[in-house]
Parts: structure tokens; sequence; C-alpha cells
């Protein structure tokens, strides 16, 4: 379980930093640069900017072939990111089509964005925990819509989740300020000899202290999730997590099958105490193909 939140905020961070860095570019372009960035050395300076803008203690990124068209869309060749242990993920072919005047709303509106391969060699290592890790809110992510992206080709190297591994994803997301809301919808799907289906859909509302989620997945034995979950065995799996209410009285439900036959089910509550927020767990069924740490996992 770990290894999932690792990744998907690795991944999210990537995707804000990036965000910002060329949307202070755009903006910069909107001023009157426009001409100078269909000139060579007019793209490397932005470049070179967007990478001072993006990179940060624990994250180096690097781009290369940067191309912002009349209409203010971008086009990025190369991405390399790295940590202190150096590069660990690579982006290639990414395009994003936008809407400039949304800034005036304060808004990112991205109507497309496209990344032709995904290719992360391993999992970056924990950076330092943020000074700022207070409150239940999103102060660090801007506000921004995203339509649609989308990833033809993700490569997952062995030691992500102990086998290489090729996938492609969906997703599209909306992030609100005033009230503060965050929502998006994912999904995974495996290209090479193991066909598995993931989608999640998240919905989050600090203002209001409601979460809603609703997970799926669907493998043959050796899959993504059985994998990044250390189930042991690796079998097939068939996992649904639904769960929606406000946090001081939360529900959700957990059913999972392992290899048709297995059948596990569970129920967790969070609800109000006097020393904040308490969450009680119960899982029911054949719990000996879960290791420990699956189970402590599910029980969080």
């Amino acid at each position: 379980m770990k290894k999932i939140f690792r990744l998907s905020l690795a991944m999210l961070g990537v995707f804000v930093r990036l965000t910002l860095g060329l949307v202070v570019v755009l903006a910069l372009v909107a001023l009157g640069a426009l001409a100078a960035l269909q000139t060579a050395p007019g793209q490397a300076g932005a470049a070179r900017l967007i990478n001072t803008l993006a990179s940060g203690p624990d994250i180096s990124l690097k781009i290369s072939g940067l191309e912002i068209g009349w209409g203010l869309d971008a086009r990025i060749a190369r991405i390399e990111v790295g940590d202190a242990q150096g590069l660990y993920l690579t982006l290639s072919g990414l395009a994003l089509d936008w809407s400039p005047s949304a800034l005036f709303s304060r808004t990112i509106a991205i109507e497309r964005a496209r990344i032709e391969q995904v290719y992360l060699a391993r999992l970056p290592v924990p950076g330092a925990p943020s000074e700022d890790s207070g409150g239940g809110g999103l102060p660090f992510l801007p506000p921004l819509t995203l339509d649609q992206a989308e990833i033809p080709e993700i490569v997952l190297g062995e030691a992500v989740a102990g086998e290489a591994m090729r996938l492609s994803a969906h997703a599209d997301a909306r992030i609100q300020a005033e009230p503060q809301l965050l929502e998006a919808n994912l999904d995974i799907s495996r290209l090479d000899e193991a066909a598995s289906e993931i989608g999640a859909h998240v919905r989050f509302a600090p203002a209001a202290d409601t979460l809603m989620i609703d997970i799926a997945a669907t493998e043959p034995r050796g899959g993504l999730a059985a994998r990044l979950l250390e189930i042991e065995g690796l079998p097939a799996l068939d996992l649904t997590i639904k769960g929606d209410g406000p946090l001081n009285d939360w529900a959700a439900d957990l059913r999972l099958a392992l290899d048709g036959q297995t059948e596990i089910s569970g129920s967790a509550r969070m609800a109000e105490t006097g020393d904040g927020r308490r969450l009680d767990a119960t899982l029911g069924g054949d719990l000996t193909a879960l290791a420990p740490p699956v189970a402590h996992a599910f029980l969080m």
C-alpha cells in the first residue's frame, strides 16, 4: 500500500510542478515574449526557466525540446525527473492543449494532456517532510480543470513492482479553490500478456469535510495490484472499495476475491471523538492468503 501512495504522490508532485512552471512561462509569453519563443535560443531559455521553477530540494527536473505555438499550446520532447539517487522517471512526447484566457479567472484549464510514453525505472526516494503538514485542505494545489489526460504507454521497471510491465492510462481531474474541492477519475489498463483493469474515482471536499472513493481492480494472476499490495502468491484479484460521507461519520466497504475462490469482505467507519477522529475497521473471510502487511494496509 505504501508503494501505491508513494507512486501516486510522486506523479502528482511532478505534474503540479511542471504545470506551474509551464503556466509561469506561458504567462510571460502572453506579456510579449511569444515571438522570441519561436526561436531556438528563446525555447532553450524557457526550458531552463521551467527546470529552475519545477526543481526543488528533493527533485530535479530537466526538459528538452520545448515548443510553444502561437496559440500557446505546448509540446515537450522529453522530461527527465530525478532525486538524490539519480534519474528515475522519463516522459517522452508531451502535448498540452489549454485555455490561456482561463488564467484571468485564476484557473489552469487544460483541455487535453497527452504523454506518448512514461518510463518509471523505480520509485522515488521519499523526500523530507513538508514544513507545512498541518490542516486538512489542499494548500499546495492550484485551481485546475483537466478535461482529458492520456498516456498510451507506461513502462514500469522491475524495481517498481517486481516485474517489468506495460500499461496505459486515462484520467480527468478538477481542483477548485473556493470552496476547496478535489475530484479525479483514473483508469489504468495493462498492455502486455496479463490484461487487467484498475479504475478509481475520488472526490474530496475539505470545506464540507466529505470524502468519496470508488476503486475497482480486476486482474489475472501476477497482476499489478497484487504486486503493489504484496499479496503472497500473486493471485488473480477482484477488488472493490467504496466509501462516502462526512469524515466525522464516514463509512467504507471492501470486497476482495482471490483466484475466484477466497472471498474477503470488510468495512470501515470513521467517527468523531473527543480527541479527534477514530477509524475502526473489520475484515471477514479466509484471511490466510493475506500477509500481515496487506491486512494492516486494508485496516489503515
